[in-house]
C-alpha cells in the first residue's frame, strides 16, 4: 500500500519521515493502524491500495501471450575504445 502525504505537515510513520507531497510504501498492517487511519480521516494523508484485486474484468484474456525475449548480443563484444 502507498501512503501519500497530501497535507502541509511532516509526518513520521515508524522510522520513516513523510515530507509533504511525498509517498512511501507500507504493508497492510501499518496502513490499518489507528494513527494512520486518523491521519487519513483528517485528510493529512491518502492511502492507496496498489495490490491487484481478484476481479476478473477480462484483462487477462485481452493481453496476448508472448514468448520470452532472448538477450543475444547484436553487436560485437569488442570495446569501443578503438
Amino acid at each position: 500500500m502507498i501512503i501519500k502525504n497530501i497535507g502541509s505537515k511532516i509526518i513520521n510513520i515508524g522510522t520513516e519521515i513523510l515530507m509533504p507531497d511525498s509517498q512511501i510504501t507500507v504493508s497492510k498492517d501499518v496502513a490499518a493502524l489507528p494513527a494512520i487511519q486518523a491521519f487519513a480521516v483528517k485528510k493529512y494523508i491518502k492511502i492507496v491500495d496498489n495490490e491487484k484485486k481478484g476481479d476478473d474484468s477480462g484483462d487477462k484474456a485481452e493481453a496476448p501471450k508472448t514468448g520470452k525475449r532472448s538477450f543475444k548480443r547484436t553487436t560485437p563484444a569488442s570495446g569501443a575504445e578503438g
